[in-house]
């Protein structure tokens, strides 16, 4: 009975860490289908940076294009200042001062975009490495474990069964030796 309860823990046993490497799996692959999924937004984020930075040459040459524009018109105001107001040369010098402002910001903007670039491909690669680990893991360390468990519980069936075979040749020696004894004391008798 002993051993009959021994064998029902050891299956328990068998179930949970199957039903965990089951889980384990379950786990690895959603982690997996996650990172190949990122690195779907993570190309389409390289694209829009792509696009975006295309963007702003454009709009960063437009607006070199203006600055020299303006810095010549504010020059020919100056050298011609008694044809203007003195606002209309200030406004215009005002303007101009935003205008470099925002040709700075978008310069820098087009700079760490650019910086981003290999920052997302890294991430990529990484993704790509680890999607491959966790597929491997599945596909040959998984099954490992799982025919280690197996082979674990084949041996755990043959020294049960080896403890049993063990304990009726026992019971069967002393079965005959008592039945000798009382043989021999009967016919002493």
């Amino acid at each position: 009975k002993n051993l009959v309860m021994n064998t029902k823990k050891m299956f328990q046993k068998y179930d949970t860490i199957s039903g965990n490497i089951d889980g384990i799996v379950k786990k690895l692959d959603k982690g997996r289908i996650m990172i190949l999924r990122d690195n779907t937004s993570l190309q389409n984020l390289f694209k829009q940076n792509l696009e975006f930075i295309e963007d702003l040459e454009g709009l960063i040459i437009a607006g070199q294009i203006k600055h020299n524009e303006l810095e010549n018109e504010i020059l020919n105001m100056e050298a011609n200042a008694v044809n203007y107001e003195d606002y209309e040369i200030s406004d215009k010098k005002e303007f101009l001062s935003r205008l470099s402002k925002r040709l700075t910001d978008m310069q820098i903007t087009r700079v760490i975009t650019i910086q981003s670039l290999p920052q997302i491909r890294l991430v990529q690669n990484n993704n790509n490495t680890m999607a491959e680990k966790i597929q491997s893991s599945i596909t040959t360390t998984i099954p490992l474990w799982k025919n280690q468990i197996s082979i674990a519980v084949s041996l755990q069936r043959q020294k049960g069964v080896k403890e049993v075979q063990e304990k009726i040749n026992e019971t069967t020696n002393t079965i005959l030796l008592k039945n000798a004894e009382l043989l021999k004391t009967n016919s002493i008798d």
